[in-house]
């Protein structure tokens, strides 16, 4: 077995933890913004298309410590990386730095480039090219004052691409937040789930995917298939085996919202991402949002937040009819709620029962669970 590192956003290493723990993966061990698992190559291949809210997983090659950048030269040309990629491949250095360490990001990167280069000039009289757009083999480094932690990137383009997103409407979510939120609240266990201002509808994609999709991304590339150790028959193999073991489940999942680019928005981004079938979706403001579900379920929903003064008192306005109407037509139901905002908060009128701090983009949130009580 291997060790691989799993990236997510701050607020789902939770998640991302299940995720591994239920495919089976040894010694899952939760960080502050990632998750460090144990398993095969072949599994690591299932693992970039089964988990939902990971971002990266890369291959940790080296940790190690140097003073200087000619120190950090020499350390560098001492590993293999020939058995890695090949000289007609191109590869990148992603280098982030602390601002107490041994040297600026650009020059460390720089020297590091410089080691792997004349690694391979020196072995091969041949020396790879440097993309940094879309290289062959990525080398993920992170220093903090004189420590150098050394992984491969063995994904690519962000996990979170889905690929499905054809449109968006104002600032939506990322798929893998949206993805993680329906993990936190257990969406399965529900009947019927209402986004009422579903925006580009991101929140219902996701979790009409984790019903009927066993992979997350079908159809792109990762950088791993770039590494001389790949090995395409375990990667098939590894799809099969996610085909197989897949199970699905009849769950109703419709989205609102007033705006009627919204809702093309999502309708296109639904049948790009092959759920448009399992998705209704509808233009309707909230004021007639009405309750014609036969049984009891969830509002799931990502409100718009505010940052100037006017915008805070329109969603005052937005929260304080909203918590009404849910009072009015889903009672016995629950709420789950993300929000950026505290005072708008106030205006629902609802008790919190369960509070999740996670980010969304560079905003601080919180996943809010609100069980609604009827005054009718």
């Amino acid at each position: 077995m291997a060790k691989f590192i799993a990236f997510t956003s701050k607020g789902l290493t939770d998640c991302l933890e299940s995720e591994l723990r239920e495919l089976n993966f040894k010694n899952v061990k939760k960080h502050v913004s990632s998750v460090s698992f144990e398993c095969s190559w072949s599994q690591c291949y299932l693992a970039h298309m089964a988990l939902k809210t990971a971002t990266r997983i890369a291959f940790p090659i080296r940790d190690f410590k140097a003073y200087n950048p000619e120190e950090l030269y020499h350390l560098i040309k001492k590993i293999d990386f020939t058995k890695y990629f090949n000289a007609e491949q191109s590869f990148k250095i992603d280098l982030s730095a602390s601002q107490d360490s041994i040297g600026e990001s650009h020059f460390l990167a720089f020297t590091i480039k410089d080691a792997i280069v004349d690694q391979f000039r020196e072995k091969f009289n041949k020396r790879p090219d440097v993309d940094t757009k879309s290289p062959d083999f990525k080398l993920l480094v992170r220093c903090q004052k004189n420590i150098f932690n050394l992984s491969i990137d063995l994904t690519g383009p962000s996990l979170s691409q889905r690929g499905y997103r054809q449109h968006t409407h104002a600032a939506p979510l990322r798929e893998h937040l949206a993805a993680g939120l329906m993990l936190y609240v257990d969406f399965k266990s529900y009947d019927i789930i209402v986004d009422p201002m579903c925006g580009s509808g991101t929140l219902l994609i996701e979790a009409a995917r984790a019903l009927s999709k066993p992979m997350t991304h079908e159809k792109r590339n990762f950088l791993f298939e770039n590494l001389k150790t790949f090995k395409a028959d375990d990667y098939k193999k590894a799809k099969l085996d996610l085909k197989t073991n897949f199970k699905t489940k009849n769950l109703k999942l419709v989205g609102y919202d007033q705006h009627p680019e919204a809702i093309k928005a999502s309708l296109e981004n639904a049948k790009a991402a092959g759920v448009d079938h399992l998705i209704e979706f509808k233009q309707q403001s909230l004021k007639d949002l009405k309750n014609v579900f036969k049984s009891t379920g969830a509002i799931i929903t990502n409100p718009p937040y505010g940052e100037r003064l006017s915008e805070k008192q329109e969603l005052e306005s937005l929260y304080s009819d909203f918590g009404a109407k849910l009072k009015q037509e889903f009672g016995g139901w629950d709420l789950w709620l993300l929000s950026g905002e505290g005072e708008a908060l106030r205006a629902l009128k609802f008790k919190t029962s369960q509070k999740i701090p996670v980010w969304n983009g560079n905003i601080e949130c919180r996943f809010l669970k609100y069980q609604i009580r009827s005054f009718k």
